[in-house]
């Protein structure tokens, strides 16, 4: 038997995508404005970029749109390394966009025995490992 994942998949990206546009928002911006609220609202930059698994370009852009509204801003470190972070705005902003995306999935998963969230935890991360694998084959 076999199992068609795609419906799954883009139904789950479609849901998310509704989500950033039903609150104004871009995918990418709703993306960075996640990862901030999973990072206590400041991160390396570098950091970001590979949490978000966009291009640097698209990423960048994001934060500059951001920024330009006042939801963003960055600051060098001594290291010469870049921290992102939300100012008040921002932060405003994430509690009332990505703060219910979060509280959402929290009731989703609040509703699940633990080792049923476990089991789903390894199998997303085998699957995401292996399938990673597998593009690097591409030719």
């Amino acid at each position: 038997m076999t199992t068609d994942l795609g419906p799954v998949f883009t139904g789950i990206y479609n849901t998310y995508h509704e989500a950033a546009l039903r609150m104004g928002q871009t995918d990418t911006e709703q993306l960075i404005l996640y990862i901030l609220c999973k990072h206590e609202n400041r991160i390396d930059r570098n950091e970001l970029y590979k949490k978000t698994g966009l291009s640097r370009v698209t990423v960048y852009t994001a934060i500059n749109k951001l920024k330009k509204r006042g939801c963003l801003d960055q600051v060098k470190n001594a290291d010469r390394s870049t921290t992102v972070f939300m100012t008040e705005k921002g932060v405003e902003l994430a509690e009332n966009t990505v703060s219910k995306i979060i509280q959402m999935e929290e009731q989703v998963l609040s509703g699940w025995k633990a080792s049923d969230k476990r089991h789903f935890a390894e199998l997303t991360e085998r699957y995401y490992a292996e399938i990673k694998e597998k593009v690097q084959d591409i030719k």
